[in-house]
């Protein structure tokens, strides 16, 4: 073998290519090549583990029975093969079914912290492979760990105790996901997890304020994820004001909640951490007053003074709304609306000047509406959003449901040309249009030089006539690459597409 072969840097490179464009007997075969390549590809085949099942194979007298893996027969097996190689893994991402017996289980435990010694992510279904949860054991190492506990009608003990039991050391944990039904257990568990930077709690109707408080004290947590309907704001307000002065989310830089909107603004309003950059609310399925919606608005404008990214993820189900059909005038044909429905029309919904108090926050890079039905917000709104967010590069309008004429958008290609002329920093953009009144809008014959628009989607309840709007797009945004359309309109934006194209290649073959 050439010297070279044997430097460090030169044998990263070749296992590199065996792991891109080989499979796990290429680093085997690999490894057999000589003795200083053993370990390195050894290394790199144990690094990441999708089945502990080649784990268990290590096992001397370790066999299947009925899906069961016991012992053969009374035995105290050799286990240095399983610890050498279970040294090497510090990835496992596994959702296969894994059963072992109890003794099996109890004697891996007893020497959990002597296999998994290089283990730092760890991705697993307990209702799967709880039993195998004890092969971890303490470890010092493992920093991100994700947990599927199932979900189910009734908590299940084997799943959660598992989980528990693992929380309990792990002392350079840094990311928690658990998702599913939790027991009070592992939800004590995760409250005394302090030193967590991210953690996200997908547990339903699990999660109680008592969790709540005691992860808002964590001195070090910047992200959170948070499903939180059930929880009303009340209780958990009184319980932060009682507290005084101890900490409340003082790091936080990214939050992402479900809850109903009184719970959002409860939580933004005690938050000691002026760092927020990232929010994300997903709010309940329900019709928010114009109060509602201001009180949010004004507490982050207080809040979140160097926010980045805003995503208002709110859909109505607008069915029982009712709408006059053809024999409106005959009583036996009038829609049925259940007593517990709201009559609402469009004015009910968000408007976009419910949205001022925002302007404030003049760092906003993405704004994302995504709203059932879309934002009210008309052309003359987007000289506001040229000058309050003179960053933005993602802005997201929501998409009108074609198949309800109800939702006519008020904004036209008039928009689009304010837009293109005051908001040169927008990369992408989805905007709802009505065509119709888009037709009478006169598109300058020159755009702005600094216009930076790579991508947009624009959804209307009419087809666009493609002629009009291939010329405008081409015109306002000379950089734009990417055109989407009402998918109900596919025919028309396929033409729009084409034209679009053809009078760029047009401009290509003038500047030749």
């Amino acid at each position: 073998m050439h010297q070279a072969l044997l430097i460090d840097e030169i044998i990263q490179i070749v296992l590199d290519l065996c792991l891109d464009f080989g499979d796990g007997s290429t680093l085997s075969r690999a490894s057999r090549v000589c003795r200083a390549w053993r370990d390195p590809a050894l290394n790199r085949l144990w690094h990441r583990l999708i089945d502990v099942t080649p784990l268990l194979q290590l096992i001397p007298g370790l066999i299947r029975v009925n899906g069961v893996y016991a012992f053969e027969s009374p035995a105290h097996p050799d286990l240095r093969a399983l610890r050498s190689y279970s040294s090497r893994v510090k990835h496992i991402k596994t959702r296969q079914s894994v059963q072992l017996h109890p003794s099996v289980s109890s004697l891996l435990s007893s020497v959990g912290n002597g296999l998994f010694t290089r283990l730092t992510t760890a991705q697993l279904s307990l209702t799967n492979c709880h039993s195998f949860c004890p092969m971890l054991g303490p470890s010092d190492k493992l920093e991100r760990l994700d947990l599927d506990l199932g979900f189910k009608n009734s908590i299940l003990p084997s799943t959660n105790n598992a989980a528990s039991e693992l929380l309990g050391d792990l002392p350079n944990l840094t990311s928690l996901s658990l998702r599913g039904s939790a027991s009070e257990q592992v939800l004590r568990a995760v409250s005394a997890v302090s030193n967590l930077r991210t953690l996200s709690l997908r547990i339903s109707t699990s999660l109680d304020s008592e969790t709540i408080l005691a992860i808002s004290a964590f001195p070090f947590l910047t992200g959170l994820e948070l499903h939180a309907v059930h929880i009303r704001s009340t209780k958990l307000a009184e319980k932060w004001t009682a507290r005084g002065g101890a900490p409340c989310f003082p790091s936080l830089k990214s939050l992402s909640i479900r809850a109903r909107i009184a719970l959002i603004g409860t939580i933004l309003h005690h938050m000691q951490s002026d760092q927020l950059q990232s929010l994300y609310i997903d709010i309940e399925p329900v019709v928010q007053s114009d109060d509602s919606w201001t009180a949010l608005f004004n507490i982050m404008k207080d809040k979140t003074p160097f926010l980045h990214d805003f995503t208002i993820d709110h859909h109505v189900d607008t069915d029982p709304i009712g709408l006059e059909d053809s024999n409106a005038n005959d009583s036996n044909n009038a829609p049925v609306v259940p007593n517990n429905a709201t009559a609402i029309d469009f004015e009910d919904m968000l408007r976009f000047d419910l949205v001022r108090p925002l302007f404030k926050l003049h760092d906003l890079k993405r704004l994302v509406f995504d709203t059932t039905p879309p934002i009210v917000i008309r052309d003359e709104d987007f000289t506001q959003i040229a000058t309050h967010w003179p960053k933005l590069a993602h802005l997201e309008l929501g998409t009108v449901p074609t198949v309800d004429p109800r939702w006519v958008p008020q904004t036209s290609l008039k928009g689009l040309v304010t837009l293109s002329q005051k908001s040169t920093t927008l990369i992408s953009l989805v905007i709802p249009i009505d065509m119709i009144t888009s037709v009478d809008v006169v598109i300058p014959k020159q755009s702005h030089p600094a216009n930076a628009l790579r991508k947009i989607t624009i959804t209307s309840l009419t087809p666009p006539d493609a002629t009009l709007m291939a010329k405008s797009l081409d015109t306002l945004f000379p950089c734009l690459q990417v055109i989407d359309g009402t998918s109900e309109h596919e025919m028309e934006w396929s033409d729009i597409q084409a034209m679009f194209q053809g009078l760029r290649a047009i401009q290509l073959a003038v500047r030749g």
